[in-house]
């Protein structure tokens, strides 16, 4: 257990999201401070983005099938809010 004035972030582990967040190693963080990374974090535009659901079947994603039940391309740079409204809503039972 951590107290609340600090908290100890691992990203030694390889599928860490530290790296993705621009940290390298394990962090102390003081409460209400904030924690710059290592390296400067490198964010790419999306080319799809999938909305999933592991309750759902019958769609294919690359000729596989999956639970995907909606995607669309980003037409916002990375940072910016994305605002999606699905066209054509179809339910089945």
């Amino acid at each position: 257990m951590f107290s609340t004035e600090e908290c100890i972030l691992d990203f030694k582990p390889a599928d860490s999201i530290g790296r993705l967040l621009g940290f390298n190693n394990t962090r102390v963080i003081e409460a209400n401070t904030e924690a710059r990374g290592d390296t400067t974090v490198q964010i790419s535009r999306p080319n799809v983005i999938r909305v999933k659901c592991n309750i759902v079947s019958g769609s294919y994603s690359n000729g596989v099938e999956d639970h995907v039940i909606y995607e669309f391309y980003p037409t916002v740079d990375p940072g910016y809010k994305m605002v999606v409204t699905v066209q054509n809503v179809v339910y089945y039972l």
